[in-house]
């Protein structure tokens, strides 16, 4: 029954090509009934398709990541939009919005995934649009979002004109050749045509692509977007796009749970299966016939038809071949799922199936379901299964239950508990005497230690309050299989649990029987948590901690820290002027570290008076490997500040300490063996800061750190001349990170250009310092 008028939400009108839509704002736990009519171009609607819908919790509140490389272009009152789909496995679409940026009205659509674009159409040209798009994933969370903002325009029509037609917009599994009409003057001649795969905005790229001008045809054999550009004798060029999406050649999943049984009273092979559930899956096809036959025979059923009999087969003793392939709307069929089964003349076992393949050493129930199928049951006088630990028996025989008419028998057998539970396992094997000879069909069920936890490892372990809503964790260990009702839980300095956060983890969850994940609400006060995960209301003794911590927000990049503590905001360091009582110290140079812990962090106002070398050649430090100190750069070239990734070790603080570890003879004479070091271990006093609360905790940053400053580099600057602090745009600069490649280099950057590379350690490069707010 439909719901009453009143409890109808507005009716949402999607566009002909949207093939779905996302509800948000729904209630959990309520049912709703939507209801989906087609309209013709005068709005009179088909009776509609009814779907009952229970809204369940879901505990992914994870956004998915955003769309790459989005670029919009300008098609004369209308933008084609392109990108590169997120990488996210659960993506349920895309949202594009857009509106005039000097108006506040927004439209909205969806976009499929695998479409990589769309064009909107129906623009206002010489007006300024904005438009994001963001991912959406099959949770309703939604990315950021990335913007793009153009002005379409009138496109003068040329001489020079191109239409693409396909030779079908249909759903097909063939491939689609796409025809390229060019056409110009009459005193003129086409005298180019080519294209690219994807869409381009350079019409001279396009040009210099695949050339079609004799063919003027362009075959694909997949779902893309083409860019086709001509020119012609008067030097005119033009370009036009094409996007397919008609394309289908996807066979279906193949079936499953095949079950052949042939039975001698009706001399006929019955068949089940379950087909698969791709929503284009039309129907099967049986072929069959004898193994060492080349005769077969072949049946077609629908979508609906899981079953099947095959009549006329003698008790022979032959064995029958049977091939189920699936098929879908278009024709594409599916890889064939192949069975045996012999037309006994006695009876014969097919299949022992268990409904449970492995428990724990702990389990309370133990009982385990056999099934047994095959044929002729109506000849057996005594049927009886028993289990096998490798020869030995370690269950007496158990009488089953025979269903002679349907060739089914039954038995419960239990499981033993070994004596020295693995978590490997120990394997049973579960075998079947039928009138007193052993069936070579059995089956096999493993009793392994109970579910156990290794690992927990959390996407962030130090928030700032409120600056999210939750963190995964990903739970690794053995046997998740069967580890129960499963609840991650954190709990308190005393030991007790915040119960809003705790969560109750499914099967699904499950990566492998190794790993699974879930997401963590986090708390709504600060403090240290325990991550604990519970099996069957167990604590597992492996467990990690989670900081909640007040936010870093009262500091900003720029900000001038002053030696009484307190600080310049950035926005008012144009004005501001030194109080010889109350000095600058540093600058804020960072917010949050590379690692993305909330820890603001200073940059010393002084850098070295001279150049100074990492280490000089024959001394301890340049001769030496710091293996723990590596921290490899993703990228070398110009500019690769701005974009490197980092591995291995990326933050610096603890750098000198691995490295006294590792030589604590040369590190004994810092100022020979390790001059920048020396610089970052005396700067407290060689900067006037002793006695102060920033004496001691200046370190020499990491390539990752010393990356993260020149990214605010001009922030930064503005700040350190006004607080009379070094200019530090045109130098290069050492971090502590020892080159992966030889343990006699040492990362750098160069701030006129934002190279990163790596010299020798005896090379004479200039060094500021670092120091975080938190540090004693």
């Amino acid at each position: 029954m439909l719901p009453s008028e009143g409890s109808l939400q507005e009716p949402a009108m999607l566009e002909k090509n949207i093939t779905n839509l996302n509800v948000t704002g729904l209630t959990v736990g309520k049912e709703y009934i939507f209801v989906v009519k087609i309209a013709d171009e005068n709005l009179n609607f088909s009776k509609g398709a009814i779907k009952k819908v229970m809204v369940e919790e879901n505990s992914d509140k994870t956004p998915p990541a955003d769309v790459t490389e989005l670029t919009a272009i300008n098609n004369d009152a209308s933008v084609l939009l392109t990108w590169v789909d997120a990488k996210d496995e659960d993506i349920y679409g895309y949202e594009v919005t857009w509106n005039k940026s000097a108006a506040s009205e927004s439209n909205s659509m969806m976009v499929v995934p695998g479409a990589k674009g769309c064009c909107i159409s129906n623009l206002t040209n010489g007006t300024e649009y904005t438009f994001t798009v963001k991912s959406v994933d099959t949770s309703g969370n939604k990315s950021a979002g990335v913007t793009k903002t153009i002005t379409p325009t009138v496109i003068e029509k040329s001489a020079l004109e191109i239409t693409l037609e396909p030779n079908t917009t249909e759903r097909t599994n063939q491939d689609v050749v796409i025809t390229v009409n060019a056409t110009t003057t009459s005193e003129n001649e086409i005298e180019k045509i080519a294209y690219v795969e994807g869409a381009e905005a350079n019409v001279d790229t396009v040009l210099a692509g695949t050339d079609i001008t004799e063919s003027k045809k362009i075959t694909a054999s997949e779902n893309t977007t083409f860019t086709v550009a001509a020119l012609d004798s008067a030097g005119l060029k033009k370009m036009a796009f094409i996007t397919l999406s008609n394309i289908d050649k996807t066979a279906p999943a193949q079936v499953t749970n095949v079950m052949p049984i042939y039975s001698r009273n009706n001399n006929a092979i019955t068949l089940s299966w379950t087909n698969p559930t791709d929503k284009d899956f039309a129907g099967t096809e049986i072929v069959y016939g004898k193994t060492e036959s080349e005769e077969t025979t072949t049946l077609t059923f629908d979508k609906n038809t899981t079953s099947a009999t095959i009549e006329n087969i003698a008790d022979d003793d032959s064995e029958y071949t049977i091939a189920i392939k699936t098929k879908d709307d278009l024709g594409n069929r599916g890889e064939a799922k192949t069975v045996t089964v012999v037309a006994a003349t006695g009876a014969k076992i097919t299949s022992v199936n268990l409904d449970r393949t492995h428990l724990d050493s702990i389990m309370a129930n133990r009982d385990i379901e056999v099934t047994i199928r095959g044929s002729n049951f109506d000849l057996i006088t005594s049927l009886w299964v028993q289990v096998f630990d490798g020869s030995s028996s370690v269950e007496l025989n158990k009488n089953v239950s025979i269903d002679a008419a349907n060739n089914i028998a039954t038995a419960t057998v239990t499981a033993p508990v070994p004596a020295s539970p693995t978590n490997k396992g120990t394997t049973y094997t579960v075998k079947v005497i039928a009138d007193g000879i052993l069936s070579e069909t059995t089956a096999s069920f493993v009793v392994s230690n109970p579910a156990d936890v290794t690992s927990i490892a959390l996407s962030e372990t130090q928030i700032p309050l409120r600056a999210t809503e939750s963190v995964t964790a990903t739970i690794t260990g053995t046997n998740f299989d069967i580890r129960g009702v499963t609840k991650v839980k954190l709990l308190d300095s005393n030991g007790d649990e915040y119960t809003e956060s705790t969560v109750t983890v499914p099967i699904a969850n499950n990566t492998s029987n190794t790993e699974f994940t879930a997401n963590i609400q986090l708390p709504t006060e600060e403090g240290t948590y325990t991550v604990a995960v519970f099996f069957d209301d167990v604590k597992d003794t492996t467990t990690t901690t989670l900081q909640v911590i007040e936010s870093v927000a009262s500091y900003e990049v720029g900000d001038i820290i002053l030696t009484d503590g307190s600080k310049v905001s950035v926005a008012n360091v144009a004005t501001y002027t030194i109080d010889e009582n109350n000095k600058p110290i540093g600058v804020v140079a960072m917010i949050t570290d590379v690692n993305g812990v909330p820890t603001p962090k200073v940059i010393g106002l002084q850098k070295s008076a001279t150049y100074l070398k990492w280490a000089p050649s024959g001394k301890p430090g340049y001769n030496t490997e710091f293996t723990n100190i590596v921290c490899t750069p993703s990228q070398t070239d110009e500019g690769a500040a701005l974009t490197a990734t980092f591995t291995g070790d990326t933050e610096g603080s603890d750098n000198w300490s691995e490295i006294c570890a590792v030589d604590p003879t040369g590190t004994a004479n810092a100022a020979t063996n390790y001059p920048i070091f020396n610089f970052a271990n005396t700067y407290g006093t060689t900067a006037g800061l002793t006695g102060t609360d920033y004496e001691n905790g200046w370190y020499v940053p990491s390539i990752a750190e010393v990356c993260e400053v020149y990214k605010n580099k001009e922030v930064i600057q503005t700040s350190l001349t006004q607080a009379e602090g070094f200019d530090f745009l045109r130098s290069a600069y050492w971090s502590s990170s020892q080159s992966a490649s030889s343990y006699n280099f040492a990362y750098l950057v160069y701030f006129f250009g934002g190279d990163v590379y790596d010299d020798g350690k005896n090379g004479d490069f200039d060094v500021f310092v670092l120091r975080a707010l938190t540090a004693e």
